[in-house]
């Protein structure tokens, strides 16, 4: 299993119309397996996306609400979906961030298994900005 930390950013639009089409250029409308949320009320992800930027703005930070984290495992790898949402799951609670607003999409469309999380680094409830410092050892 191979985890990459993309840099934080400004747009949650952005980052899962990219996640559900992929690049302007080569858009792909079947390359989504299945959508899962965490602390969000839909899985639908342009729903997720609007709450999460109403959240985001209701903090006033200026700080990049946008963590986006992908998660690889090797092609011979049998992982099935529970298995993959229990990676996910783990993820977030290593990083405290099991009560931030996620979205996590499953793709398709590569030889080896692969989901994406989009999390909020805005706390849903105390509108706190997450520190993504010292994430890479967690």
């Amino acid at each position: 299993m191979i985890v990459h930390v993309n840099k934080t950013g400004t747009g949650f639009k952005g980052t899962v119309l990219y996640l559900l089409h992929g690049h302007l250029g080569a858009l792909n409308p079947d390359r989504v397996e299945w959508i899962e949320s965490r602390n969000l009320p839909t899985r639908n992800a342009m729903g997720a996306v609007r709450i999460m930027a109403a959240t985001a703005r209701d903090s006033g930070s200026r700080q990049a609400p946008v963590y986006h984290i992908s998660i690889s495992f090797d092609p011979d790898d049998p992982v099935d979906r529970a298995t993959m949402i229990q990676v996910a799951d783990r993820l977030l609670r290593d990083l405290d961030l099991e009560e931030h607003q996620a979205l996590i999409v499953s793709h398709k469309d590569r030889a080896h298994p692969h989901l994406h999380l989009v999390v909020n680094r805005v706390h849903p409830e105390r509108l706190t900005v997450w520190s993504n410092w010292y994430d890479f050892p967690r």
